[in-house]
């Protein structure tokens, strides 16, 4: 484990001491701070202070811990007090970490210190978590990325193998039309299409589910959206779909889920959670975000990106791990963002039942219009949703 050491002076103007009766010589201070794996069996990060100069006795400092990526009562606990450094000696403080089998990102916290009677001069140190949950290594096929059939710990719950011959309707609604008859002309966000139960637009296939956008000889757009309303919905669990994505500017392909409430509070209220969703004009990146309320509609998300080649050259495979008050996005088994409510900074509508959404939409506030170099038909192909949970 490579070792981060900060040397702070807590002295000469920046900082000073709390012992008028050391000769005048403000203490120089090493800060030695591990990155620490979250699941050690300590279960702490430890942090040494040592004088480091002539300076002699004791030196009484305030500390706090303060949030960075990682979130009190979340990854770590909460702590603060005083702290007493005395020349000679090295002096520990440990920081309690909270361990879990959730994969996440690497996090820090940071660590607060100021002498005792001026408590306005801090210096701040960086405190790593380093994730150390069971990852799997992407495994690649013919035809792109694939997910093992099972997860220690977990049970499948639910799936759709899209092994059938038409859709399985006992799980799947269709959603039709252009939402004018929702009061959502455009579907709220100034898309083109009209949705459609059409075999043309949405159709099983070699196995895989495919939604196929199209474009008709007068310029209108059709395509398909389909949802698990009232038939199948859940609160967290590990999700997995492997798709493959249209390309094309003004192409909108969405995996993403509402919350089951929706009927009763509305939207964004409802929280809305995109496992993904993409801009056909830029087919090496895709985005996972979350939608909720805070004094009117707000999101959250983060985007990652392909080094080589795009998401509608092959399958891939995009997860979220959503479990209370946190949901970390993943594709091809790499965590690209977590979130957790201290990131939304208002309420936090995710601990829930939600059900799913999976459409292609044509144009819209996000992607913009088609233009002359967008070609028809474009389709997402979805060869299975799994979700799975302890």
């Amino acid at each position: 484990m490579r070792r981060t050491i900060l040397a702070i002076v807590l002295g000469s103007g920046i900082l000073f001491s709390c012992n008028d009766q050391v000769e005048n010589i403000d203490p120089q201070i090493q800060v030695r701070s591990n990155p620490v794996f979250e699941n050690v069996v300590s279960g702490n990060a430890e942090i040494t202070f040592q004088i480091t100069n002539n300076a002699s006795g004791d030196f009484t400092y305030n500390y706090e811990l303060i949030d960075g990526s990682a979130k009190a009562g979340v990854d770590y606990l909460v702590d603060e007090g005083q702290l007493t450094i005395s020349s000679g000696t090295t002096t520990t403080l440990d920081v309690a970490i909270i361990n879990d089998d959730f994969i996440e990102l690497n996090e820090y916290l940071t660590l607060s210190l100021s002498p005792a009677d001026e408590p306005n001069k801090t210096t701040e140190v960086r405190v790593e978590i380093l994730n150390d949950d069971k990852q799997y290594t992407p495994e690649k096929v013919a035809d792109g990325y694939i997910t093992p059939d099972s997860y220690p710990s977990m049970k499948l719950v639910w799936s759709d193998e899209f092994d059938g011959s038409v859709l399985n309707t006992d799980d799947w609604n269709y959603e039709l039309g252009d939402g004018c008859d929702q009061d959502l002309c455009g579907w709220g966000n100034n898309e083109l299409q009209d949705y459609s139960n059409s075999p043309e637009n949405v159709f099983l296939q070699d196995g895989a589910l495919v939604i196929k956008a199209t474009q008709s000889a007068s310029q209108t757009y059709t395509s398909g959206r389909i949802q698990t309303a009232g038939k199948q919905e859940f609160m967290y669990g590990r999700i997995d779909v492997r798709a493959k994505l249209p390309v094309g500017q003004g192409l909108w392909p969405a995996i993403w889920m509402l919350g089951a409430n929706i009927g009763d509070v509305g939207w964004p209220k409802c929280g809305e959670i995109d496992i993904m969703e993409a801009k056909g004009q830029t087919p090496n990146t895709v985005e996972g975000t979350l939608h909720y309320d805070n004094n009117g509609h707000q999101y959250t998300g983060t985007k990652t990106s392909l080094s080589v080649g795009d998401f509608s050259e092959e399958y891939h495979v995009f997860t979220i791990i959503w479990d209370r008050d946190i949901v970390t996005w993943l594709v091809d088994y790499k965590p690209f963002s977590t979130l957790t409510p201290s990131d939304l900074g208002g309420t936090y509508p995710f601990n829930d039942d939600f059900y799913f959404i999976l459409n292609v939409a044509v144009g819209g506030n996000y992607v913009g219009n088609p233009d002359a170099s967008t070609s028809f038909p474009q389709q997402m192909d979805i060869d299975y949703i799994r979700i799975y949970q302890e």
